[in-house]
């Protein structure tokens, strides 16, 4: 027994000096995680004391940092098409490639500037280069928004209102006019409803032929059941010197309910069209603009059936009058199918394989300028490609 007892008192005098040497470090760490404690209390306070004494300067340009955008618009495909002279062509082409810079100076300043990176040359009336798409600013009050600078005419119709590089077929007005100038226009908003005036310089290729004339605008756009049914309606007067009535009536419908989208447009107007062809008995060699009537309207209709798949079926017709020899010209009738795949749930990028078909149907006596002794012509168009939009800021 007295062994026993005699071991248990060496094997607490040998435990004793690493216990306290434990409990040392202990103090230790307890000591630097205090110190640590007091150095970063010092420092956020000093860094309150900073920002407090640099004042307001330097949260507004970190806020106006914060409110700026810069995106790349991009749309590539592999194409195989058919022209209505029959000639196939292979290739890959650049459908969109643009800049695109938005966002807020202030909460009720609003600005946006896209700048085209694809082939362009030339410039518009308002001086701007022809690779300058947009640029306006918007001035955001209760429940008006008056928008100054470079911006689109504002038609009614959806199809008018959508990014080109989402298209696979579009009208014959669509493709043909430039509705871009620079003014200014004033929107209204009341119960969900939009009523907007604009004042835009008439674009010298397709409203106007003279360096006097604007394009007057008036549209109303609604929004019914919480926005599943959006109607719009627009009219578009052009005034010119030369005394051409030139104008444009366009409307359109829009249905959306869950994975459901569907608009209707039609787009009827006078304007100037730069086709140029051949044809003696009328007595001329080329015409370069010549006023013409057109009448369009297109069907699309979209199904998401996955969160990832969206699928497209896009119907148009066209029928086109030359106002000055009094001529109908042609109707042209056009489909579109396409299905989309969106690979990453939170990444705007998208792969798309799409057809595209139009068949135009000639009036006899413009037969021989536009076909060559063809009545009946047609084309069409097989995309595969990569859609996306990179918000780079």
């Amino acid at each position: 027994m007295k062994r026993f007892l005699l071991g248990l008192a060496l094997m607490a005098v040998s435990i004793a000096p690493p216990v306290r040497a434990a409990g040392a470090v202990m103090d230790s760490i307890a000591e630097v995680d205090s110190l640590i404690d007091a150095a970063v209390e010092r420092a956020v306070d000093s860094a309150v004391d900073k920002a407090v004494t640099e004042g307001k300067a330097h949260k507004f340009f970190s806020d106006l940092w914060n409110q700026f955008g810069f995106g790349i618009d991009a749309r590539i495909d592999l194409q195989l098409n058919k022209d209505r002279s029959d000639e196939y062509e292979t290739r890959f082409n650049i459908q969109s490639l643009k800049l695109v810079f938005d966002g807020k100076v202030l909460p009720q300043v609003r600005y946006y500037v896209k700048v085209r990176l694809t082939s362009s040359s030339g410039t518009y009336r308002d001086n701007a280069g022809s690779a300058l798409n947009k640029a306006w600013v918007a001035l955001d009050l209760k429940n008006f928004s008056l928008t100054v600078g470079r911006q689109d005419l504002l038609f009614a119709a959806w199809e008018y209102d959508q990014n080109y590089a989402d298209m696979y077929i579009a009208t014959v007005v669509n493709d043909k006019i430039d509705g871009v100038g620079t003014g200014v226009s004033l929107d209204y908003k009341f119960y969900d409803q939009h009523v907007a005036l604009q004042v835009i310089n008439s674009s010298p290729v397709n409203f106007t032929d003279t360096r006097n004339s604007f394009a007057w605008t008036m549209r109303y756009v609604g929004s019914f059941m919480d926005g599943i049914i959006q109607p719009a309606v627009s009219v578009t007067l052009f005034n010119n010197a030369v005394h051409h009535d030139l104008y444009f009536v366009t409307g359109g419908l829009k249905f959306q309910q869950g994975p459901w989208k569907a608009t209707l447009d039609y787009y009827n107007g006078r304007y100037i069209e730069t086709t140029t062809f051949n044809y003696p008995k009328y007595g001329v060699d080329t015409v370069l603009n010549h006023y013409v009537a057109d009448q369009s309207a297109a069907l699309n209709v979209e199904y998401r059936f996955h969160p990832r798949w969206n699928a497209i079926l896009k119907g148009t017709f066209d029928y086109r009058y030359d106002t000055e020899l009094k001529e109908d010209i042609f109707a042209r009738y056009g489909v579109s199918a396409a299905v989309e795949y969106l690979p990453f749930a939170r990444l705007p990028l998208r792969a798309h394989l799409a057809f595209m078909y139009r068949y135009y149907d000639y009036k006899p006596q413009w037969v021989d300028a536009f076909t060559g002794g063809r009545y009946h012509v047609d084309e069409f168009g097989v995309y595969l490609g990569m859609r996306w939009y990179f918000q780079i800021k």
